[in-house]
């Protein structure tokens, strides 16, 4: 049903990215004093290595650079240190990245946002807007231009790591990454050795039943060098801990995940190289994972279930030439299909609809009708085909450049039917309004283009200077055909829209013995459009202006400490709002102006040989700047309000011990302790939630090729609210629904590595 209520009806630092390098891949090593290294793992020795943080390579200019040259703050967590955490998604991955928040929903429906850019805190509510983080996959375009049907919430298995980029990325990722960027790599065959690795766990969550989750890796070398293969597979089942009072069904949000990658790598000479990959994942749960109205009570109550599924395929070919003239040249060919589709119950949202709609006809309240529901699931679909093509210089040192175009051409599909059975009964006379019972129906069909060229550079100034110039000149395109009918009254819109514009990147680096200083100013923006109601009320592409400056220090040895500070401009904001008119549907409405200013800073020492300590802090100040009007409560938001979904304060605080086990294993143990503030998430301020902190503890041991792990996720089992979503039609109902954090979770796994 929530589509009937959508728009159209359709709804860094290097030291934090050192912490949680290390806190993970440190669980392989075997760092005991008396333990003798050759008889450590290949897994282990890996990842001693890993720990060393100039080897991290990044690629948030499309260049590889270690982290610590990069002008800007990048967070990097290792694909290792996601598994020995235990992670499952998004939200184990942002939990320990301040200055990012999850906004959790249902499964794949979450829309995280980045230093507080955001006007929508989950999907629903974004309606038909692009999302203001930027999500890729091998550097394939993820989020939708137009709709939402998926997030990027990949399973954390067999990555090699995750990027997360804090400041507008459009000059070089384009349209959408307007508060930032998440980039996710997977490992590329090896061409040299066998290698494979399988994992078993087990879980049980307070309140909840049993899940469990098996993954396995192969990696085949078909000729040594110059082809390879690796798959990945893996199973997951979360047990379920929130109780459906209307349909009686305890445990009822159970979640099914399954999915895997086929990779194939070919070095047909020594300065060639080209990769194919195809990859799938598919999630399902039984019901909503919503809390509601109580958030302390892991219940909701609703007529019927709402269960959801959603999947993707991409598919990425690219191929990487070095030039005998020692440019590179790389070509990055996407393709993405995405699906979803669900059923909602809309009771809360319309069962007492007639009580307004009869005082409009000029008559008493109609009756309130029992169930409104979807008539079959409702239906999303995007597919996607990107090129991108760039060639640029390899070195590390000296002058350095890189140019490309990229294209991108998407589809958008939605479709939904909703009824109130036995509805056109009740309501007598006027059940012509109902007509077969039918109370909404929505379908929307959207094309979008985008062409940009994009370049940059960056040019010494002496031994310790340098200025990175960069920019990206962008062509996009919208037409879409929609069209909905509520309570019998059709509309239709057939619209199209294009734009263009340039998108720059400055910044200025100083580099004193191993720190770095630098100030950094940066462009983005996302896609503009149309709204479906009568009068065709278009809305502006926003834009956001990024100003930055920040210090990578090393005071003293086993000491590194990252400091930045923020300010960003953001204009023409785009915000979701009922529209007016009898049909109460979602459209978008540019609100003037808001501004993010923050600071963030994290820490990380190496205390001992074994003893690791890290922290990290973030604070956001995320708010309007213009006042404007409120469609959904026809109220005045008043500048300085608080823009939704971000805390004034996140924190981490993590430690790690490494010691030499029975039986002469390897042990480690850590503690991780994050904290997040008092955040709304709308910008009515309907509904908010207090800050929480969340204690997760883990135990490993490993002895040569296997590891066994025990894990106590939110150990206090704290209501932690990660996300909410108020639903508000005038005249008629407004209820909020919260997702929490995952009660306490108690897991233990057993991983094998060839």
């Amino acid at each position: 049903m929530a589509l009937a209520i959508l728009a159209l009806g359709v709804g860094g630092a290097g030291g934090e990215a050192l912490a949680q390098t290390q806190a993970g891949n440190a669980d392989r090593a075997d760092s005991a004093s008396n333990a003798d290294k050759t008889e450590k793992s290949e897994k282990a020795e890996k990842a001693e290595k890993a720990v060393a943080l100039d080897t991290v390579v990044v690629t948030a200019s499309k260049r590889k650079q270690t982290q610590r040259e990069v002008a800007g703050t990048v967070s990097v967590v290792d694909g290792m240190a996601l598994e020995n955490r235990g992670a499952k998604d998004q939200e184990d991955l942002f939990k320990l990245t301040p200055g990012v928040q999850v906004n959790k929903g249902d499964p794949n429906q979450a829309v995280p946002t980045i230093r507080g850019i955001g006007t929508a805190s989950s999907g629903t509510l974004l309606g038909i807007q692009q999302a203001t983080t930027g999500f890729y996959i091998e550097e394939v375009p993820f989020t939708d231009p137009f709709g939402f049907v998926s997030g990027a919430d990949l399973a954390p298995f067999d990555l090699k790591q995750v990027e997360v980029l804090r400041g507008p990325q459009g000059a070089m990722f384009g349209s959408a990454s307007l508060g930032g960027a998440v980039s996710y790599s997977v490992n590329k065959p090896d061409l040299k050795h066998f290698e494979a690795a399988g994992l078993v766990a087990g879980e049980t969550v307070k309140n909840g039943g049993w899940g469990h989750t098996v993954r396995a890796m192969l990696n085949a070398p078909l000729q040594t060098d110059v082809a390879g293969l690796r798959i990945v597979a893996f199973d997951r089942r979360d047990p379920g801990y929130i109780t459906n009072l209307g349909t009686g069904r305890t445990e009822a949000n159970e979640l099914h995940q399954t999915g895997g990658r086929l990779i194939g790598s070919l070095r047909p000479t020594k300065d060639a190289l080209v990769t194919a990959m195809v990859l799938t994942q598919r999630t399902s749960n039984d019901d909503t994972f919503a809390v509601s109205p109580d958030p302390e009570r892991l219940s909701i109550d609703t007529h019927v279930a709402s269960p959801r599924s959603s999947r993707f395929t991409l598919g990425n070919l690219r191929a990487e030439w070095t030039l005998p003239s020692g440019l590179e040249l790389t070509s990055n060919t996407g393709f993405l299909d995405k699906q979803g589709q669900g059923v909602a119950d809309g009771t809360r949202a319309f069962g007492k609809v007639g009580s307004f709609v009869g005082p409009s006809l000029h008559v008493g309240a109609l009756p309130d009708l029992p169930l409104v529901t979807s008539l079959r699931p409702e239906t999303r679909r995007s597919l996607a085909a990107s090129q991108e093509l760039r060639i640029g210089t390899t070195g590390s040192t000296g002058f350095q450049w890189l140019a490309g175009v990229f294209y991108q051409h998407t589809r958008f599909d939605a479709h939904a039917v909703n009824v109130a059975p036995g509805g056109a009964a009740l309501w007598g006379p006027f059940g012509a309004l109902l007509p077969e019972d039918v109370f909404a129906t929505v379908y929307a069909d959207a094309r979008t283009t985008e062409r940009a060229v994009f370049a940059d550079t960056e040019i010494p100034l002496g031994t310790a200077w340098s200025l990175s110039l960069g920019g990206r000149y962008y062509d996009a395109s919208l037409a879409f055909d929609a069209g909905t009918t509520f309570l019998s009254a059709p509309t239709r819109t057939i619209a199209s829209l294009s734009e263009s514009g340039f998108t720059p990147k400055a910044a200025l680096k100083y580099r004193f013995g191993e720190n770095l200083a630098y100030v950094l100013a940066s462009k983005g923006y996302r896609f503009g459009g149309i709204n479906a109601n009568t009068a065709l009320s278009p809305y502006k592409s926003d834009s956001l202006w990024n100003y930055e400056a920040g210090v990578r220090l090393l005071p003293v040895k086993g000491v590194r400490l990252d400091l930045s500070a923020f300010l960003l401009d953001w204009k023409d904001a785009q915000v979701s709002a009922v529209l007016p008119g009898t049909t109460p549907i979602t459209g978008v409405a540019n609100v003037g102006q808001a501004r993010s200013t923050g600071l963030e800073a994290s820490l990380q020492w190496q205390a001992t040989r074994d003893l690791d300590l890290s922290a990290t802090l973030a604070r956001t100040n995320a708010r309007t700047t213009a006042p404007f009007v409120s469609s959904a409560t026809e109220t005045t938001i008043p500048s300085g309000t608080r823009l939704p979904g971000t805390a004034k304060f996140q924190s981490t605080v993590q430690a790690g011990y490494a010691f030499a086990g029975p039986a002469d294993t390897a042990g480690r143990a850590s503690v991780a302790q994050s904290y997040t503030g008092a955040r709304v998430f709308d910008l009515d301020g309907a509904a908010r939630a207090p800050g929480f902190s969340q204690t997760d503890l883990r135990l490993s041991l490993a002895w040569g090729a296997w590891e066994a792990a025990l894990s106590v996720d939110n150990v206090f089992d704290k209501r932690g609210i990660n996300g909410a979503a108020t639903t508000t039609l005038p005249h008629v109902s407004s209820f909020t629904d919260y997702y929490l954090i995952r009660p306490r979770t108690v897991g233990l796994s057993l991983r094998y590595d060839l």
